[in-house]
């Protein structure tokens, strides 16, 4: 967790249980804007089903917070009771999207050189 191991740290994965357990920041989004009643684009079939249960919430860590943002679809990304709950933060979507970029790539930054970081979030390498 980010309170025992300082930074943190990413992982990629396909498989959703594997990505939240002992999570403290649960972040569910495509990062592609569609219509759900327009045909998905083909590379993603089948990969979009983004759903949030509180049975997977509870793998992660006891203070997991989940990110979204204002224009979550309910139905597409997860369960309604996480929007509400207390334990979801909601930043307008490009802040979502600079943030998690920015830890991503401190994340590969860190595997390639030596990292200076900053509590501003600004990396050198």
């Amino acid at each position: 967790s980010l309170s025992e191991g300082g930074w943190g740290s990413a992982m990629i994965t396909d498989d959703a249980l594997d990505a939240i357990a002992d999570a403290d920041v649960i972040y569910t989004d495509k990062w592609i804007t569609f219509d759900p009643s327009e045909q998905i684009y083909p590379p993603f079939q089948g990969k979009l089903d983004l759903k949030l249960s509180r049975a997977m919430l509870e793998c992660a860590s006891s203070g997991a917070l989940f990110i979204n943002s204002p224009s979550t679809d309910l139905a597409c990304e997860n369960v309604a009771g996480q929007m509400v709950d207390g334990k979801s933060i909601t930043f307008k979507q490009l802040n979502n999207r600079v943030h998690v970029q920015k830890a991503l790539l401190l994340q590969v930054a860190a595997k390639r050189k030596s990292v200076i970081t900053n509590p501003g979030g600004f990396a050198r390498t």
